[in-house]
C-alpha cells in the first residue's frame, strides 16, 4: 500500500509540467516581444535559472530571434559582437541551434570572419534569415558565396526572406547569392529604394542558371515607377502562384502582371498613388483588399479602385 509521503514524493510540482512552462515563459515573451530589448532578454533569462526544469522552455525563446537593434553604424558594430558570442555558444552548445528560428546577417567585409562562423553553424530549424547591406558597405564589395553562406541561404527549412539595402548602390553586395537562395522559400520582403531599375550586366548574367522559386507573397518597401522596373528584378523568384502581395510607395504596372499572377492573388495591400487608382477588376480571386492613401488627391484614387471591383466585390476591407 502507498503511504501517503510516497504519494507527496510523487506528486509533480505544477511550474515543472512542460506546457504549463512553456505556457508562463510564452506570456513573459509575449509582454515584451513588440520591445525585444536588453531588459526582455533578461528577464527570459531570469526565468531560466529558476530551476533546471525551465532551462529548455527558456532557451527555446532566448534563441529564437537572435536579433538586436541595427539603425545606425554603431549598433551594427556593437550587433557583430553580440552575433560572435552568439555563434560561440551554438558551437560549445549545439543542441541548442534547434531552437533558432530566425536570423540576421550583415553583409560588409567587417562582417566576413562572424558570418562564416554563422555559416559553419548546422541549422536544423530555422525558418527565416534577414539580409541587411548597410550605408557603409562599399560600393564594389561583394559577398563571396562561399560554401558556408550558400549553405545558410539555400536551407531546405526556409520559408521567410527578408532583404533590406539601405543604399541602391549596394545592391552588388546581394547578388552573388541570388542563385543560391532555397527553392522552399515561399515569402519575400524586398526593401531597398530603386532596386527595380537597376539594369547591370551582372543581373542578366545570373538569369536562367536555375528554376525559378515561386513566391506565395511577397513585400516590395521601395520607391520607383514602374516603368523603370528591370524585367527580371526579381530573380531567381517567380510570382506566378503569388497569393499575397504588398507594396509600399511603388507605382507597379498592373498591366504587366502575368496573367497567372492576376488569377492566383488574393490578398492585395497598397499604397495609392494618384487619383487614378490601379484596377483590380481583373483580381477574379480577390479576398482581402487593403489600401492606404497619403492624402485627399489619392482618396479620389482608392474609390476608383474600390468602384472597379463592382458592387460585388463591397465587402472587402480598405483603410
Amino acid at each position: 500500500m502507498i503511504s501517503t509521503a510516497d504519494l507527496e514524493s510523487r506528486r509533480q510540482n505544477p511550474l515543472d509540467i512542460p506546457e504549463l512552462l512553456d505556457h508562463l515563459i510564452g506570456f513573459v515573451h509575449d509582454v515584451t516581444h513588440d520591445t525585444w530589448s536588453t531588459k526582455a532578454r533578461r528577464d527570459i533569462l531570469s526565468c531560466s535559472l529558476v530551476a533546471r526544469s525551465w532551462a529548455a522552455a527558456a532557451q527555446s525563446y532566448l534563441f529564437c530571434e537572435p536579433h538586436f537593434t541595427c539603425d545606425n553604424i554603431e549598433e551594427i558594430y556593437r550587433f557583430r559582437n553580440v552575433q560572435s558570442e552568439f555563434c560561440n555558444a551554438l558551437l560549445r552548445s549545439p543542441h541548442l541551434t534547434r531552437y533558432v528560428r530566425s536570423l540576421l546577417m550583415v553583409l560588409h567585409p567587417d562582417f566576413e570572419a562572424v558570418n562564416e562562423k554563422l555559416g559553419s553553424i548546422r541549422f536544423s530549424n530555422l525558418d527565416e534569415i534577414s539580409l541587411k547591406v548597410p550605408s557603409n558597405t562599399p560600393k564594389n564589395w561583394a559577398a563571396f558565396p562561399t560554401a558556408q553562406l550558400q549553405g545558410i541561404v539555400g536551407l531546405a527549412t526556409l520559408r521567410r526572406l527578408f532583404v533590406k539595402i539601405e543604399q541602391e548602390e549596394r545592391w552588388m553586395a546581394i547578388a552573388p547569392l541570388f542563385p543560391h537562395f532555397s527553392s522552399s522559400t515561399q515569402h519575400l520582403y524586398l526593401d531597398c529604394d530603386n532596386w527595380a531599375r537597376a539594369k547591370d550586366p551582372e543581373i542578366q548574367s545570373l538569369v536562367d542558371r536555375r528554376p525559378r522559386i515561386q513566391l506565395e507573397s511577397l513585400y516590395l518597401a521601395m520607391s520607383d515607377d514602374a516603368q523603370n522596373m528591370h524585367p527580371n528584378f526579381l530573380y531567381p523568384f517567380d510570382i506566378a502562384q503569388l497569393r499575397s502581395l504588398r507594396t509600399y510607395q511603388l507605382d507597379i504596372d498592373w498591366n504587366s502582371l502575368p496573367q497567372e499572377t492576376k488569377l492566383a492573388l488574393q490578398k492585395i495591400d497598397l499604397c495609392v498613388m494618384t487619383d487614378k487608382g490601379p484596377d483590380l477588376s481583373f483580381c477574379e480571386n480577390l479576398e482581402n483588399l487593403r489600401l492606404h492613401v497619403n492624402n485627399a488627391r489619392t482618396i479620389t484614387g482608392a474609390v476608383a479602385t474600390l468602384e472597379s471591383l463592382g458592387a460585388s466585390r463591397s465587402t472587402l476591407e480598405n483603410t
